[in-house]
C-alpha cells in the first residue's frame, strides 16, 4: 500500500479476550485510514483468542499493510505486553486498544488530520463512549471526556505533572502517542503489571510533553464483568490490582507530594480496605461500604481539584 499518510499501528492487548476481540479486530479493519500495521500482542491467554486471531488473520491479512501476532509462554502484564507491541511497531503513531473495546470506523482518518494541522503535539486525549457489555446503542451508559481545561494553554507540562501524580484526568483507551516519543521515554513501565496508563503519563510529563486534547469520540469502551477494574467480591485480579495501585503510589507517588496529601491518600486506601476486606453479605460490609461511598463525596482532595477555579490554587502550593 503506497500512500503519503503516516503509517499508524494499532496495538491490539488481549488477555483471555475471546468473547470479544472480535469487535475489535473488525474495527481495526473497518478504518476509513487505509495507511495501517495491525500489531495483537497476547499475554498468554488460556481461552482461545490466539486461536481466533490467527484465524481472522488469514482472512484479513490483506487489508492491512502489515499484520503481527506475538504471544509468549508465561503472563507478564500489561505493561510488558504494551512494550512487546511497541518494540516491533513501525508506525508514526501508535493506537493501544484492549481487546474487549472497539475503534469508532472515522477514528484513525479523523485523529491524524488533526494531528497533521498541529504537528507539535506527540501524545494526544480523545473522547470515549462507554457501553454496558454489547457495543450497540442500546447499551450506551455515558461519554468520558477529561476536563478540557487540564489541556489549557495556561496548563503546561510540569503542571499537568503535578495533577496527574494525584489523580487520574485522563482516560487510557482513547489516547494516541507518536511512537518515538514513547521509545524515548523507555516504554511502559514494567514494575506495575496491572497498571500500564497512569505511571506512563506521569512520566510523559516529567519528560516535559505536553499531553493535548481533540474533542472527538474515537473509542467504544466496554464495561464488563471480565474487566480489570470492574469489583466482585471473589475476584483475585480486583484486589491484585489495587495492590498495584498502592505499590505505584509508594514507589513514585509519595516522594513527590506533601504531607498532607500523603494522608488523603492514606485514608482513600484504609477505606478501600474497609470495602475489601469482607463478602459483600457480610453485615459489616454493608457499614464499611456506605462509610467509603461517603469518603468518596467528601474526599476534600477530589472536591478540590473537581473545580476549575481551584485548581491553579492548589497547584501553588505543591
Amino acid at each position: 500500500m503506497i500512500t503519503n499518510e503516516p503509517l499508524v499501528s494499532i496495538v491490539i492487548i488481549t488477555y483471555n479476550s475471546s468473547k470479544y476481540v472480535i469487535d475489535t479486530l473488525e474495527s481495526a479493519k473497518e478504518q476509513t485510514y487505509l495507511n495501517i500495521e495491525l500489531i495483537i500482542s497476547d499475554d498468554c491467554s488460556s481461552d482461545n483468542t490466539v486461536e481466533i486471531c490467527r484465524n481472522w488473520i488469514n482472512v484479513n491479512k490483506n487489508r492491512f499493510v502489515r499484520i503481527e501476532l506475538l504471544t509468549v509462554d508465561i503472563n507478564t502484564g500489561i505493561p510488558a505486553n504494551c512494550n512487546r507491541g511497541l518494540k516491533i511497531a513501525k508506525g508514526e503513531w501508535i493506537k493501544f486498544i484492549a481487546g474487549d473495546d472497539a475503534l469508532f470506523s472515522y477514528a484513525l482518518e479523523e485523529v491524524i488530520k488533526f494531528l497533521l494541522l498541529n504537528k507539535e503535539i506527540e501524545v494526544l486525549e480523545t473522547g470515549t463512549i462507554v457501553y454496558n457489555n454489547e457495543l450497540n446503542d442500546r447499551n450506551i451508559e455515558r461519554r468520558i471526556c477529561p476536563p478540557e481545561w487540564f489541556f489549557s494553554k495556561k496548563m503546561n507540562y510540569k503542571k499537568q505533572y503535578k495533577l496527574l501524580l494525584i489523580k487520574g484526568l485522563l482516560h487510557a483507551p482513547s489516547m494516541f502517542y507518536k511512537r518515538e516519543l514513547l521509545i524515548k521515554i523507555g516504554g511502559f513501565d514494567e514494575r506495575f503489571k496491572l497498571l500500564e496508563d497512569t505511571p506512563l503519563w506521569v512520566n510523559i510529563t516529567k519528560s516535559k510533553n505536553k499531553i493535548y486534547y481533540y474533542n472527538l469520540n474515537t473509542v467504544k469502551y466496554r464495561l464488563h464483568k471480565s474487566s480489570v477494574s470492574t469489583y466482585t467480591p471473589e475476584k483475585k485480579i480486583f484486589r491484585d490490582f489495587y495492590k498495584t495501585v498502592y505499590y505505584y503510589t509508594k514507589t513514585v507517588i509519595f516522594p513527590e507530594i506533601n504531607f498532607i496529601i500523603k494522608l488523603i491518600f492514606f485514608l482513600d486506601y484504609y477505606f478501600q480496605f474497609l470495602y475489601d476486606k469482607y463478602d459483600l453479605n457480610n453485615k459489616d460490609i454493608k457499614v464499611a461500604y456506605y462509610i467509603f461511598k461517603v469518603w468518596q463525596h467528601v474526599n476534600p482532595l477530589r472536591l478540590l481539584i473537581s473545580y476549575k477555579k481551584n485548581y491553579y490554587k492548589y497547584l501553588s502550593k505543591f
